[in-house]
């Protein structure tokens, strides 16, 4: 699960629905990835998030290694 911490500690974390997190986990892809170098995928049952994000990902990092455990 993706949670996102508020700023004010006494508010509780909101959890994204599960949902999104395919969507919010590859455009993050695209904001902190960078090109030659390893993107891990730890749990990745299917591999069906690696593989979406090796397809969105192509022309922006296309050197980047992708590793599924």
């Amino acid at each position: 699960m993706i949670a996102f911490l508020p700023t004010d500690t006494a508010a509780p974390a909101k959890p994204v629905p599960r949902n999104n997190e395919s969507a919010i986990a590859l455009a993050m892809s695209k904001y902190f990835a960078e090109d030659d170098t390893y993107i891990v995928d730890l749990g990745c049952s299917s591999g069906k998030l690696l593989k979406n994000m090796i397809d969105y990902n192509k022309d922006h990092i296309p050197n980047a290694k992708y590793v599924g455990i």
